[in-house]
């Protein structure tokens, strides 16, 4: 993961859907080509304040990953431990293929409980992982002013 996809502007965006995120809501949003782009659900705090797995998530829909690779962004971050649904399999191994077939990064598991949407500077510091697929990272996100 190079670090000029994990360092610099990034925009927060708060999806209203209680389900999933779909074309219909991306574009509202005038998404550019070269953004970074996290976006926050309902997800944040539920999911990281359970004791237990929440199966009840918002989740990235397929035609809503093919429409971000259309738009050129670099990366995607969700506030939930995965962007696909672990309910229908076929979503949840093809959001990522989309995605990552698109040239987007995947950012997974983003604490946005309290952060309000609008422009940030991200400053992610991924760790190397010797042929792993997945790592951890300490992420930071600064106001833009």
């Amino acid at each position: 993961m190079p670090l000029d996809v994990t360092v610099g502007p990034c925009r927060v965006i708060e999806i209203k859907d209680p389900e999933k995120i779909k074309v219909s809501e991306l574009e509202k949003h005038n998404i550019k080509k070269g953004e970074r782009l996290l976006l926050k659900t309902r997800n944040s705090p539920k999911v990281y304040i359970s004791e237990n797995f929440v199966e009840d998530y918002v989740y990235l829909d397929v035609q809503g990953a093919q429409y971000l690779v259309s738009r050129g962004i670099i990366l995607f971050g969700l506030d939930n431990i995965t962007i696909g649904s672990f309910k229908e399999q076929d979503n949840l191994g093809r959001t990522h293929q989309i995605l990552l077939g698109g040239g987007i990064y995947i950012l997974e598991d983003c604490a946005l409980a309290d952060v309000p949407p609008g422009e940030y500077d991200l400053l992610c510091l991924p760790l190397l992982m010797w042929n792993g697929d997945a790592g951890p990272c300490r992420a930071i996100l600064r106001p833009l002013k």
